[in-house]
């Protein structure tokens, strides 16, 4: 990819990026993920929890049969009332990642929209196969959906 064509402003990340994970798809997959992790971890560091942002772990139930899910849960401090909600499943093609991916974007959400995110982590590929990602994920937004989004945005 020319880097041309790229803002210059974001060239130098873009730059940095590609140094530090190029080639990551030719690793086995162990290896990726643990570049991921480490890439993760790395942004994550840099960026510090809001002190308007409210963030917990727990689990729902899973897809009949299978086991919990952990999502991670952004509630902005100051949100008294109804709040808007954001059901952030990471990205990674349902291979790498996990719930820290996304965790700087998902704070940001939470506090520059006000919005209640939940980041559902789901089993990868391909130790689960298709469609267990996506039953995961799908659990997980019914579980939200029906029960835990009253509690989690003020609704009766």
């Amino acid at each position: 990819m020319s880097l041309d064509r790229v803002d210059p402003e974001c060239r130098p990340a873009l730059e940095a990026f590609r140094e530090t994970a190029g080639g990551m798809n030719d690793l086995p997959l162990p290896q990726r993920r643990a570049m991921v992790s480490t890439l993760e971890a790395q942004l994550a560091a840099g960026v510090p929890v809001s002190d308007d942002v409210v963030v917990e772990d727990r689990t729902i139930p899973g897809p009949t049969g299978g086991p919990e899910i952990p999502i991670r849960i952004y509630r902005p401090l100051t949100t008294q009332t109804a709040a808007p909600g954001i059901y952030y499943i990471h990205g990674g093609a349902m291979v790498v990642d996990g719930l820290e991916t996304g965790h700087v974007d998902c704070l940001r959400f939470c506090s520059e929209l006000g919005a209640v995110v939940v980041n559902v982590d789901y089993r990868l590929s391909p130790e689960n196969p298709h469609p267990v990602p996506g039953e995961d994920c799908y659990a997980g937004l019914v579980e939200v959906g029906e029960e835990e989004i009253r509690w989690l945005v003020g609704l009766p």
